[in-house]
């Protein structure tokens, strides 16, 4: 199968999104499914990269500056210089399914393709592109633009959504119903972290955009309500409340108690993993968080607000404790629970590793493969191949990826040059 996958963000742009695409289509393309991802480029980054003979990078300038997170010019940039190059990697590629990552900015591709190439598309909304997910920094942009997204929401053949929260929002804005897919997370790729023993420093993580959504200010007051000392707190993100948070920080005097990494990448991420012990989930919303399954996977026990995305990776009272109600005081006191209980966080911890386990990627996959199916037969060309692309031996054309670099490479409108 031919997939043109669009996503503004991509490792190492980005956060969860991005991840998941990435994941998804190395599965994808182990299985011979052929994938070019068009996603953003920055500077250092290559402007074609081969993650293996089936899987291709391209990325388009889009005027991105930050690694961590993007502002609306930078995703309008994104739009046009997309639609601008497509139209080669569509001659060349010939995809026969586009797969599309977040309704905004993205979709405006999608659905540009599909009216221009006559190419159906998948929608797969990861939260923040929906309605009422988060209201505080989106909210405007609905009231306003909503007439401009409803057309791609509209236009999809499939939508699929990471949670059931998200696939509510959509159902009630959009009238359409999207199917469930979780993310997904390879757990072999995680190192699990040491039980602790009966004394020492507990350490608590943070990981992300430091944005309102995310609600980190949320989690600094809290812990300026804990009764117990022996913890530590790695925030491992940046954003535009950094500067409320220091000073929040500051206000309580946990300045020797919170070390601010900055961003990191997914390599440091993992080592950070591996020697914490509970992470912290204080969004608003989630889709569902890639980092709250590379935290199962490593064995954290997770303590998070009661929030769409959130409540789909913590079990209450076996691998953390869902918050309600939502306030600092509350969870600070189920936070001092596990401070002075490290028996129950121990029992935590091993839980967290086993439901990962639900959530491995070769499982996901096979969902994502039905789906494409169910989308191609849709437009009767998909019939009678779900066998074959499930196995992993249907191959529709041999080394298209291959061809599609040759002659990317020679294409004088892309000027620039393929590492092999």
């Amino acid at each position: 199968m031919r997939i043109l996958s669009l996503n503004y963000e991509y490792p190492p742009l980005g956060g969860g999104g991005g991840k998941v695409t990435e994941s998804l289509n190395d599965q994808l393309s182990k299985l011979d499914n052929q994938i070019i991802t068009l996603t953003s480029y920055i500077k250092g980054q290559k402007k074609v990269n081969k993650e293996n003979p089936n899987n291709i990078i391209f990325r388009v300038h889009s005027l991105r500056k930050n690694i961590g997170f993007s502002n609306t010019f930078e995703k309008i940039g994104y739009i046009i210089s997309a639609i601008y190059n497509v139209g080669t990697l569509i001659k060349n590629f010939k995809p026969e399914i586009v797969h599309c990552h977040f309704a905004v900015p993205t979709g405006f591709v999608a659905y540009y393709i599909k009216k221009r190439y006559k190419i159906p598309y998948i929608l797969t909304s990861h939260g923040g592109d929906v309605p009422g997910f988060t209201p505080k920094e989106t909210g405007i942009y609905f009231k306003y633009f909503n007439w401009l997204f409803k057309p791609i929401w509209r236009n999809a053949t499939e939508i699929s959504t990471v949670s059931q929260g998200v696939a509510n929002l959509i159902k009630n804005s959009y009238k359409r119903n999207p199917i469930v897919i979780h993310n997904g997370i390879k757990v072999l790729d995680y190192q699990k972290s040491v039980i602790k023993s009966e004394e020492g420093t507990v350490n608590l993580l943070f990981a992300g955009r430091l944005n309102k959504q995310k609600n980190i200010g949320f989690l600094i007051d809290a812990l300026s309500y804990l009764k117990n000392d022996n913890w530590m707190l790695t925030i491992a993100g940046d954003g535009p409340e950094l500067k409320i948070i220091k000073q929040k920080i500051h206000k309580y005097n946990l300045n020797k108690k919170i070390n601010l990494l900055g961003w990191i990448d997914s390599k440091k991420i993992k080592q950070l993993l591996s020697k914490s012990d509970i992470l912290c989930l204080t969004s608003e919303n989630e889709g569902l968080p890639i980092i709250g399954l590379e935290s199962l996977a490593s064995g954290l026990a997770v303590i998070g607000l009661d929030n769409y995305g959130i409540n789909d990776i913590i079990e209450n009272e076996k691998n953390g404790f869902l918050i309600n109600p939502k306030t600092p005081e509350n969870f600070a006191k189920y936070l001092d629970i596990l401070l002075q209980n490290q028996k129950m966080l121990n029992k935590m911890k091993d839980m967290s590793f086993e439901l990962s386990k639900n959530f491995e990627w070769e499982k996901i996959t096979q969902s994502y493969i039905k789906l494409f199916i169910k989308t191609l037969s849709a437009w009767d060309i998909g019939k009678n191949l779900f066998g074959k692309y499930s196995s992993g031996k249907g191959n529709l054309s041999q080394n298209t990826s291959k061809i599609v670099a040759t002659k990317i490479k020679k294409d004088k409108k892309f000027n620039i040059h393929i590492d092999r």
